[in-house]
């Protein structure tokens, strides 16, 4: 009986690729996953603090916009355009209130009631409190009814 020809190359060590080389085996790649993880890790949580403050400043804009709008239709109609802007907020923030009423007397153009709110957002997230995006406004206008 002939024994099987071997191919010429020497055994490297055990393992699937074997010992050295660009394949490392099995116990030449120890702590691998933790280098990975501690480049890869920072660049993941920017990101999902990113998405977070975001999501909260996007958030306090449309509240903001909304009881703009709605103290902006309150005084056009008479009614009290800051507590309106109290109601539509509701002690999520507290929005700094500029109120210009309906003219009286008659006017060229139809007269308009002008609501100009100012907020502050207070970002909850490391990454958040390096940006300036912290002040926020907004204008709500309603023609004047009556």
């Amino acid at each position: 009986m002939t024994t099987p020809r071997r191919s010429g190359r020497p055994d490297h060590g055990s393992g699937r690729w074997g010992g050295v080389g660009i394949f490392p085996g099995p116990h030449g790649d120890r702590g691998a996953a933790a280098v990975e993880l501690a480049i890869v890790l920072p660049v993941l949580l920017m990101i999902i603090f990113g998405i977070i403050d975001f999501g909260r400043a996007y958030n306090q804009r449309l509240i903001l916009t909304e009881a703009a709008r709605e103290g902006a239709r309150a005084e056009a109609v008479g009614a009290n355009a800051s507590q309106q802007v109290t109601n539509v907020v509701n002690n999520r923030f507290v929005p700094t209130v500029s109120v210009t009423p309906c003219p009286t007397g008659a006017a060229p153009t139809p007269p308009s009631a002008t609501v100009n709110l100012t907020a502050t957002f207070k970002p909850i997230t490391p990454l958040g409190k390096t940006l300036s995006w912290n002040v926020m406004t907004a204008r709500g206008v309603m023609t004047c009814v009556g």
